[in-house]
């Protein structure tokens, strides 16, 4: 006989008509009765063929697995390896959070009844179920290892040096690869208490000495940077961009001496600016004046400039307008990075690389010593 809450919980699933959301739904609700009656859920998991009812099957494990009661061992083992063997692969993804604890707690029990080669060829069919590529890691392979190593097989298994293999790509991706959704394998993987920011600083380097040229006024240093690192720099297929910090680093120049001068001729902004002649750094403040970088004034007559102060007072709707616009465009662009962002961390390519990178740092560094 069964409890009034079970009988009334047995009902509802012959209502779902085998409607996986239906009954996905029922299960979650019910997880509490299933909990309570879980000395009586055998008779319910064998009356329900487990291809067409894998959470409903998903569900009575787990329940019996968090239960406190002392269960039938054979029958236990018999029910998870039949689960493993015979749950949907499409279902038992959907199910994923129950079949993890199911796998945990099946692999716990084994160990610690001195069976764990009875778990390994089921956990090995329910890994390839949840897979959606042979390449792909799950959370189960973490089960599968233990099993392994308990079973004292480490070194002559080759599956089990491809699972290590895998698992050890895994964890250096997982601290190497940026990414902004969170995932079964990085809350596995146990946290740092300090990341040093020395890899990321050899990565970049040629990047920070860009930089570091750029916040000077002496446009051979700059050039000198980006001479050295042209090869890195073309690799990343930045060559480009970076062309376009030379001409942005005149104009870098030229804002400079608005700081110190309030008038200058023309071929003295060419000297100190070093550019080849009167007319190039004309050209230059003709440019910045129009996109509002600068404020001056180009007297031809003699040939001087006059640096101005900004005359907006930031008080008009024309300038709320512009600053709203700009606020605007930086959001754009934000959400524009944050798509790139996720598709680089969705690509093998990048993960390839940042791999090699790494191999390469630390080669490098072993050197060293």
């Amino acid at each position: 006989m069964h409890s009034g809450a079970l009988s009334g919980f047995i009902a509802s699933v012959n209502k779902c008509g085998g409607s996986f959301n239906t009954l996905l739904d029922l299960v979650e609700k019910s997880h509490d009765v299933l909990l309570r009656n879980a000395a009586a859920l055998d008779s319910l998991f064998d009356s329900y063929e487990i291809s067409k009812f894998t959470c409903l099957h998903a569900a009575i494990l787990r329940a019996k697995y968090l239960s406190q009661l002392v269960l039938n061992k054979d029958t236990l083992l018999i029910q998870t390896v039949s689960f493993f063997e015979q749950c949907d692969p499409e279902h038992a993804r959907k199910v994923s959070v129950h079949v993890r604890t199911i796998s945990q707690e099946f692999t716990s029990r084994l160990i610690s009844w001195g069976l764990a080669l009875r778990g390994i060829q089921p956990l090995i069919t329910v890994i390839y179920k949840l897979q959606r590529s042979p390449e792909q890691l799950t959370a189960l392979h973490g089960d599968l290892c233990q099993l392994h190593i308990d079973r004292g097989s480490k070194e002559s298994d080759p599956d089990f040096a491809h699972l290590q293999r895998q698992a050890c790509i895994l964890l250096a991706l997982c601290l190497v690869v940026p990414f902004f959704a969170v995932f079964m394998t990085v809350l596995e993987v146990p946290t740092p208490h300090f990341v040093s920011p020395k890899p990321w600083k050899r990565y970049c380097q040629p990047y920070l000495a860009l930089a570091s040229a750029f916040q000077k006024n002496d446009p051979d240093a700059l050039k000198f940077v980006v001479d050295s690192n042209r090869d890195a720099f073309a690799a990343d297929y930045n060559f480009g961009l970076v062309k376009q910090v030379i001409k942005s680093h005149v104009k870098f120049r030229i804002h400079n001496l608005t700081k110190t001068f309030m008038t200058l001729s023309l071929s003295d902004v060419a000297n100190r600016v070093r550019l080849t002649s009167a007319q190039e750094a004309e050209r230059y403040l003709v440019e910045m004046i129009e996109s509002k970088a600068i404020f001056a004034r180009i007297d031809q007559r003699d040939g001087t400039v006059y640096f101005l102060d900004d005359p907006e007072q930031f008080n008009s709707m024309e300038m709320f307008l512009t600053l709203q616009k700009k606020i605007e465009d930086c959001v754009s662009l934000e959400k524009h990075l944050m798509r790139v962002c996720d598709q680089l961390v969705e690509s093998p390519s990048y993960a390839r690389k940042m791999l090699e990178l790494e191999s390469k740092a630390s080669k490098t560094t072993t050197s060293h010593y």
